[in-house]
């Protein structure tokens, strides 16, 4: 049954008039306003479990989206790893053949000198660039 406003005004002075007009009002203030819908507590059980199934289902599909995520991270870290290990490789490859050519190209140098002071120069030269090469090498192998 819907109730109009002038059913409740008039339960409000039926009221006043059997409880006293402040009791009257405190009744009136506690009672909802007219055609509101108020749910029942089964109402708000059914949209509960409702609710409460919707968020399992999205709760699902995030861990299974998650799982999905973290193999994919796996497999990117794998193949980055196998890039940087054959990058390393050709770079060390790549320093050991010019090391090599350098020293070759030194020890022609010192063959083709004259005098020894000459020879001992590029010797020495050889020496140092062979050791700084050699630290090159190491320091690109410790990246590996």
């Amino acid at each position: 049954m819907a109730v109009t406003e002038p059913d409740r005004l008039a339960l409000h002075a039926a009221a006043r008039g059997a409880l006293g007009p402040e009791e009257g009002d405190t009744l009136m203030a506690s009672l909802p306003p007219a055609n509101t819908d108020i749910a029942t507590r089964q109402e708000l059980e059914r949209v509960e479990a409702g609710l409460r199934a919707d968020l399992e289902r999205v709760e699902t599909g995030l861990r299974r989206d998650i799982e999905r995520l973290e193999r994919a991270q796996s497999e990117l870290r794998t193949e980055v790893r196998t890039a940087i290990d054959a990058q390393t490789q050709a770079m060390t490859a790549a320093l050991a053949a010019q090391t090599a050519a350098t020293a070759t190209a030194i020890t022609t140098a010192v063959d083709a000198a004259r005098d020894r002071q000459q020879r001992d120069m590029w010797r020495s030269l050889l020496v140092t660039v062979g050791a700084i090469l050699g630290g090159v090498v190491g320091i690109v192998r410790l990246l590996g």
